[in-house]
Parts: structure tokens; sequence; C-alpha cells
């Protein structure tokens, strides 16, 4: 009788080891978590803001090789364009590029307020609470904008790859400036 005394005992002391690993695991997990959930959307913020920064550098980087070709006719400029999120639009109809990064946390101007920016504006348009879209656009008005030839409007999507783009003058009365895909 004493010895099953001795070994329940002994099965509760180790059993005992057991949960406590069990609980201190669950713990550290929890905190992680609780961790994880605070600096994930500070980072996605990081992020955001970067990629805004980029696609500044980007338009402002097509805004002069658009004026080195406007020197004469049949001038043409190679672009290299990496997207890694967003998405860039060519609107001949309008006469404009734009960037457009969609449900961003990062605020990048006043919402619902065009900012100028050099030869850029940006519109921020509150989507939800703390949730934006944001639109960076390079006007063309002075010029005719058109894609391959044509007013229809192109989107560029984020890829792997880069896009190879040739801006192309062509001089004529109307200052028809062409973008094509390479």
């Amino acid at each position: 009788m004493k010895k099953r005394r001795l070994e329940c005992l002994y099965c509760s002391k180790h059993s005992q080891v057991w949960v406590e690993t069990v609980i201190y695991t669950l713990i550290g997990l929890t905190i992680m978590g609780a961790l994880i959930a605070v600096i994930t959307p500070r980072v996605n913020i990081m992020i955001d803001r970067s990629v805004v920064s980029q696609s500044f550098e980007s338009l402002n980087y097509i805004n002069d090789q658009i004026a080195d070709s406007l020197y004469s006719a049949g001038n043409q400029r190679a672009i290299s364009l990496t997207i890694k999120k967003g998405e860039y639009v060519i609107n001949p109809v309008e006469n404009s590029i734009y960037f457009l990064l969609e449900n961003t946390g990062y605020l990048a101007s006043q919402p619902n307020e065009i900012t100028p920016q050099g030869e850029l504006t940006i519109l921020t348009t509150e989507k939800s609470k703390k949730k934006y879209d944001l639109k960076i656009e390079l006007k063309l008005n002075s010029l005719n904008l058109t894609y391959q030839d044509s007013k229809i409007s192109k989107t560029l999507t984020n890829s792997p790859t880069a896009y190879n783009l040739i801006i192309r003058y062509s001089g004529e009365v109307d200052k028809k400036l062409n973008i094509d895909s390479v």
C-alpha cells in the first residue's frame, strides 16, 4: 500500500513538470503573438513609405527622360521600371502617368487634398479607419500622350521582372509623346 502511494506521489511531481512546461510555453507564445500583432502594422507602414519614396524617384526619373526626349523630333529614351508593390498607370486620355498604392497604412499627405510636390501631385484618399489609397500623379498637359500609338490606358502591376519602356517624341505639331512596351 505504501508503495502505491509513493508511485502516485512520484507521478504527480513528474506531471507537474510537464504542466509547468506547457504553461510557460503558452505564455511565451502569447507574448510573441502580442509582439507580432503590434509590430506588423508598423513594419508594413515602413515598407509602404519606402515604396512611395521609390515611386517618387521613378516618376521624377520618367519626367526627366520625357524632358530629355523633347529636345528634338525623333528622340527616344529607354526606361526600366521595377514594380514591387502598387501599380503604375499610363493614362493617355488624361495625359498623365500615375502610381497607385491601395489599402496602405501610410499617410503621405492630408486625406482628400491634392498636394503638389514639384512636378508631381499626391492625393491620399481615406478608405477606412487607418487605411488609405495613395495616388502620385505626373501630369503631361502640354503633350499629346499615347501608349503604343493609341489612346488606350495601360496598367503596369507588380512583377518580378522590370518593365522596359521606350519614350518616343515624334515632334509633330501636336507634340505627340508615345510610350511603348518592349
